[in-house]
């Protein structure tokens, strides 16, 4: 996969999507590169790929271009990707991976700068192979596979349910760049898939970018399996998929559970400082009145004023002194609180 700075779209070459449905496009689409040469745009797709552990799907162009993928920066822009060319590699949320880059005296055909991507190296071949080979059911398989011989049912009937699992289906396992895959076929024939037989120690690690990834979207069992299949095969693998399933939803119950317990518990010590018991006729309350007398120093002054005793009109309420309503100190129905004067109860 080759970063192209120099382009908007992402562009993908036609043997790389042979088995894969393509939409014509409804325009006729003309590439140009920064040299002024034009290539016609064959169609368009919804591709998957994959840098790092991050998975995410993005709609290309299809042109019959020389590197096989040219990443533009729509793509980047869209999935949060981070180019950093300075310190020569690429983000993708989870990871930072490093990428090679050309020196300034080579020429690609154009006047744009381009990166190539080098693969995480957790995902290698070389790496896949070692990792195989220390699962103790899956080396075995490896070694019988190389050699061509299919043991009999009575050498394995006491190994573990894995590697008896893997016999049964001996047909469709091989053996490529020594790593053990799986062949998928759907059910028209028109599409084959080789699955990467996982070790049972990166189950958890698939899982985990599958479901909560950046190219995850925390899907249901289906979903999620669809997913996993897509690349990888191991024995009980929806069983390890609702498992998942089962935990995250679990944990995010709890987290659910714990915000409304926060919140009702900040409810409830709003509620208890708050005055709900209302006012009645004949009450006795204080007037709020924060006028400060100049001259006098406002810690001598005093902001209550009072008692008034509460009396209710028609649609307002007064209150009053001496017998006398107040003047200016009505307020419609409802808690005595004007904007700038607000009144409280007495102890009685």
């Amino acid at each position: 996969m080759v970063i192209d700075t120099g382009s908007y779209h992402t562009i993908v070459k036609p043997n790389i999507l042979a088995h894969c449905k393509m939409k014509p496009t409804t325009n006729h689409f003309i590439l140009e590169t920064a040299g002024g040469e034009t290539l016609p745009v064959i169609g368009v797709h919804e591709a998957e790929f994959q840098l790092g552990r991050t998975v995410f799907r993005h709609q290309v162009f299809v042109a019959n271009i020389t590197d096989d993928v040219l990443m533009g920066l729509e793509l980047m822009k869209k999935h949060g990707f981070q180019l950093n060319l300075q310190e020569r590699s690429i983000k993708t949320g989870h990871d930072e991976i490093i990428i090679s880059m050309p020196s300034s005296d080579e020429k690609f055909g154009s006047h744009c700068r381009r990166t190539a991507v080098v693969k995480d190296d957790n995902w290698e071949t070389k790496k896949l192979a070692e990792e195989q080979q220390k699962d103790e059911d899956i080396k075995p398989f490896i070694a019988w596979k190389e050699e061509g011989t299919r043991p009999e049912w009575k050498d394995i009937s006491n190994k573990s349910t894995t590697l008896k699992g893997y016999w049964a289906i001996w047909d469709s396992l091989i053996v490529e760049d020594g790593i053990l895959k799986r062949l998928w076929e759907n059910t028209d024939g028109k599409e084959i898939r080789k699955q990467i037989v996982l070790p049972r120690a990166r189950v958890n690690e698939v899982l985990q970018e599958v479901h909560g990834g950046v190219g995850g979207g925390h899907f249901g069992v289906n979903k999620t399996l669809n997913k996993v299949r897509e690349r990888f095969y191991w024995l009980r693998s929806r069983a390890d998929v609702e498992d998942w399933c089962r935990r995250i939803d679990a944990i995010h119950d709890e987290a659910r559970n714990k915000l409304q317990f926060e919140s009702d518990r900040l409810k409830t010590r709003y509620d208890a400082r708050s005055n709900n018991s209302g006012y009645q006729a004949g009450d006795e309350v204080w007037l709020y009145n924060p006028a400060r007398k100049k001259g006098r120093s406002p810690k001598l002054q005093k902001s209550w004023e009072g008692p008034y005793t509460l009396s209710r009109g028609s649609t307002i309420w007064f209150i009053e002194s001496n017998g006398t309503p107040s003047k200016n100190e009505s307020c419609s129905s409802g808690p005595p609180t004007p904007l700038k004067r607000s009144a409280r109860g007495s102890e009685k």
